[in-house]
């Protein structure tokens, strides 16, 4: 049974019909949230790209950046796929249990789950890591403390992960946004001296000190307004409360991430067409990705939340149909001046006309699938949100249909008798119709349940 079934397991509890302020009070806390969580990753990437110039500036293109590079890439990726399974699953159900409570949850219960992801994934990353480093007959002692730190970083960072699902699932997105660009700044601010100073181990000391920071700055405050554990009471602290094995499943890995796992597909179906074919598709999806994690992704986790607290379908519809009007607009904008915005950000040195065309090219034909696969994102949060018996179907579905049209791309590019470089095409174009399709069967089959 995969987590959404479970979650489904228990019926939705009935709500009182709000009143008209109540609602207008809602909804505009909701689009504060929204605002929140768009400024700050905005302010982000922004950071991002001061933290990267000063990285080139240290340490240019050399072994022990690839290294680091590498190390980090492979924690990125576990983290990222961890975060999408803890909202899928756990928004629902802790607002599930504050209802049922009147009140919020207990956050020692919380933290004691953060704590426990956290350990747990610092010890299976040093594991993996000097594993994987000793049979490739790399010399331990050089990285052994890149390894520790970088491990760290990772049980940090999701300790502070688990605290922010928990500050999603309370409607806190002011908070959760605060956290997230503190990290960003802290890490733009910290980079340099401390790589100047450590050399590589700087770098993974810079993501040590910012995830310190945001898990001292998501937990402190609220630890010290929770109430106190009686003496006798102390030892659940340390038992399994919120955390489910069940939200680990694959399906629920992958239908909670599968926007982020869509970038990085679309980026390993470039190299079947060649080095430059990757270079192209990524500079695009530097500028689709903007749309896909500030749009899309934001706007999923306000609807996650707000559909355990009720949301009908026709908000719901309403939703969607903001976000599908926020890709129509963006995507005329960049008909209109795309080009120049590739050729202003890009344009120089080895990066020529021919490569504008190139980018721009992609980037064109790849956005309206990203818009179709932001919808799919959407309708993901909703069900499960809602806590709708669908909700596992729609997981298993969703996989799926992913894999299958990686094998589809693989196979147009290894025997379709085209140019390899429209795989990533034919990949998003593929699962974004076809997915969106099954989840729209699927809906319509369960429609007395969705309109409830």
């Amino acid at each position: 049974m995969s987590a959404a079934v479970s979650l489904a397991a228990a019926p939705v509890l009935p709500t009182a019909p709000e009143a008209p302020a109540r609602k207008g009070e809602r909804d505009g806390a909701y689009l504060r949230g929204y605002v929140y969580l768009v400024g700050a990753n905005l302010g982000a990437k922004a950071a991002g790209i001061v933290r990267e110039l000063a990285v080139a500036a240290l340490f240019g293109t050399s072994p022990a950046l690839g290294l680091y590079v590498l190390l980090k890439s492979g924690l990125e990726a576990a983290s990222v796929t961890a975060t999408g399974a803890f909202q899928l699953s756990l928004v629902p159900r802790l607002v599930r249990l504050a209802r049922e409570g009147g009140g919020d949850v207990d956050v020692r219960a919380l933290f004691a789950d953060a704590l426990r992801v956290g350990a747990l994934a610092a010890v299976l990353s040093v594991t993996v890591m000097l594993g994987a480093l000793a049979a490739a007959g790399h010399a331990l002692a050089d990285v052994a403390v890149l390894t520790v730190l970088l491990s760290l970083s990772l049980g940090l960072l999701l300790v502070g992960v688990v605290g922010m699902v928990g500050h999603q699932a309370g409607g806190r997105f002011g908070k959760m946004s605060g956290a997230y660009l503190l990290t960003a700044v802290l890490m733009a601010s910290f980079v340099y001296p401390l790589g100047r100073w450590f050399g590589i181990e700087g770098l993974a000391l810079t993501w040590l000190v910012a995830v310190t920071a945001q898990a001292s700055l998501v937990w402190g405050p609220t630890l010290r307004a929770a109430p106190r554990v009686e003496a006798g009471h102390r030892a659940n602290l340390f038992v399994p409360a919120l955390l489910k094995g069940s939200d680990f499943r694959p399906a629920v890995l992958v239908a909670g991430n599968q926007m982020v796992l869509s970038l990085i597909i679309v980026r390993l179906l470039a190299s079947l067409g060649g080095l430059e074919a990757v270079a192209v598709v990524n500079y695009a999806l530097v500028l689709s990705g903007l749309f896909v994690t500030t749009v899309a992704r934001n706007m999923s986790s306000v609807v996650l939340k707000a559909s355990a607290d009720g949301l009908t379908w026709r908000r719901f519809g309403q939703a969607l149909g903001l976000q599908f009007a926020l890709c129509a607009a963006l995507y005329g904008g960049l008909a209109l001046g795309g080009e120049a915005v590739v050729r202003l950000l890009f344009e120089r040195g080895a990066f020529g006309g021919g490569s504008t065309a190139a980018v721009y090219s992609f980037l064109m034909r790849v956005f309206p699938a990203f818009a179709l696969v932001g919808g799919l994102d959407l309708l993901v949060a909703y069900v499960n949100g809602r806590g709708l018996a669908v909700a596992g179907r729609l997981s298993t579905v969703v996989s799926s249909i992913l894999v299958a049209a990686v094998a589809v791309a693989w196979g147009v590019a290894q025997w379709g008798g085209v140019s390899a470089g429209v795989a990533p095409l034919v990949f998003v174009g593929l699962y974004g119709v076809t997915a969106l399709a099954a989840a729209g069967f699927l809906l319509t089959r369960r429609g007395q349940e969705v309109a409830r």
